[in-house]
């Protein structure tokens, strides 16, 4: 279990959100740029486009997490479950051998992670957007998890290629995830 965040207050932890994002901004900035100016590499920077989104991506939920449960940490009563708190934090259990009850990190996909949070704060009457499980952006962000899969993890040589829709996809899809969390910011702030 990573704790190296837990003693930050909230505004600290929301200026490593900005931190991290103008970081990946810059980042992306300069894959565009290449992808203009380097028309023979320019799948190579689609690629790192997408690979720099979701380093955002999970690196912000991460945060998110640590935020959604802050307050466990000061005693107060959020409203949430143990095991909500336990999958916010990152952890399940297992029984060893010897019967004892041992603590284990559990990594989930970050569609879960986003679904996870979204529940919590909603829960926490932090915010009032469900994310709709069946809307279009939902889909178009599992689709984005999918291409990201598929080049990070490529069987054949064509799965490393991204074609302009799924490109073009991938920023409304990135457009769409820094709207979101900027809400999350904003309910956080209000609480």
């Amino acid at each position: 279990m990573d704790t190296r965040h837990r003693s930050l207050e909230f505004n600290e932890k929301a200026n490593i959100i900005t931190q991290i994002i103008e970081i990946a901004i810059n980042d992306i900035k300069i894959c565009m740029d290449k992808i203009k100016e380097d028309q023979g590499n320019e799948q190579f920077w689609r690629r790192t486009y997408i690979r720099t989104i979701f380093s955002l991506f999970e690196g912000i939920i991460h945060i998110l997490r640590q935020i959604t449960i802050e307050p466990c940490y000061k005693g107060e009563e959020i409203g949430l479950s143990h095991y909500e708190i336990s999958a916010l934090k990152g952890e399940t259990y297992k029984i060893s051998g010897a019967g004892k009850v041992v603590l284990k990190d559990y990594y989930y996909n970050i569609s879960k992670g986003i679904m996870l949070i979204n529940r919590c704060l909603r829960k926490r009457n932090i915010i009032t957007k469900k994310i709709d499980p069946h809307g279009l952006e939902w889909e178009k962000f599992n689709h984005a998890i999918r291409i990201r899969n598929r080049i990070t993890h490529p069987k054949i040589e064509g799965d490393l290629y991204v074609t302009e829709e799924e490109f073009e996809e991938f920023k409304s899809v990135a457009n769409w995830f820094i709207k979101l969390i900027n809400e999350y910011l904003v309910g956080l702030t209000q609480k």
